[in-house]
């Protein structure tokens, strides 16, 4: 692990990441109901990270919860990085969860 004293996220990274999808689902009714059906959302993360090889992942899973059932998606995704440095980093990351929030909304409209 490298601890940078400089490059820190403006707030913790579990807000970062509640905000980027609420942000990005907004448009979404998903946090009462989705065709008439409550639905509730859980998401798991394993991996949210630059590589040394050049790329960003994100991956883990996540559940929508209906009354009647219970859905589980695991997702992978990767970028490669466009530049070098932690704000290039950044930005692929938050593109990452962009991407998750929009297949979060294909799945919630199927």
């Amino acid at each position: 692990l490298h601890f940078s004293r400089y490059h820190l996220w403006a707030e913790s990274i579990k807000k970062s990441i509640n905000k980027t999808l609420k942000q990005q689902l907004s448009s979404v009714i998903w946090l009462t109901k989705v065709n008439n059906k409550a639905v509730s959302l859980t998401l798991e993360i394993d991996n949210f990270y630059p590589t040394q090889e050049g790329k960003v992942i994100l991956t883990g899973r996540y559940w929508l919860k209906s009354s009647n059932q219970i859905q589980q998606i695991n997702f992978a995704y990767h970028n490669a990085l466009e530049q070098d440095g932690f704000a290039n980093a950044t930005v692929q990351l938050h593109s990452l969860l962009v991407k998750l929030a929009s297949d979060i909304n294909k799945t919630l409209h199927n």
